[in-house]
C-alpha cells in the first residue's frame, strides 16, 4: 500500500471526518472502466485530494472489481451487468465512505 505524504499524514491525524466519491452515480458498459475522485473532508472545512491515497472495493465483484493499482487506484473495471457499491477507506486511520454514506454506485449495463 502507498504511505501517504508527511502533509497528508498531518491532515488524517487532524481531523478526517469523512470521504466522499465523485461522482455518486455512474454508468459504464461492461468492459468499460470508471475512475472516482475522493474527497477528504477535515475539521475547520478543509478538504483534500485523496484519491490516490485510499483503498476501494467493490460490494458486487461479478459486476465490478477495483484493483487497486498503484498510479489508477480509483480504477474501477465494470465486468458484468448489474450494480455494485463502491467504497474507499482510508487505511491508516480506518475511515470509509461507508461510515457516512458516501459510497458511489455503479450500473453496468448494455
Amino acid at each position: 500500500a502507498q504511505s501517504p505524504s508527511p502533509s497528508l499524514r498531518r491532515l488524517f491525524f487532524n481531523g478526517l471526518l469523512r470521504i466522499s466519491l465523485s461522482p455518486a452515480n455512474a454508468t459504464r458498459s461492461p468492459g468499460g472502466l470508471q475512475r472516482d475522485t475522493a474527497t477528504g473532508h477535515f475539521g475547520g472545512g478543509i478538504t483534500q485530494n485523496l484519491t490516490q491515497t485510499l483503498d476501494y472495493a467493490s460490494s458486487n465483484p461479478a459486476v465490478a472489481t477495483a484493483p487497486n493499482i498503484a498510479g489508477d487506484r480509483s480504477r474501477i473495471d465494470a465486468v458484468g451487468e448489474g450494480t455494485a457499491t463502491i467504497s474507499a477507506t482510508q487505511l491508516t486511520t480506518g475511515v470509509s465512505t461507508t461510515d457516512t454514506g458516501d459510497d458511489a454506485l455503479l450500473t453496468v449495463g448494455p
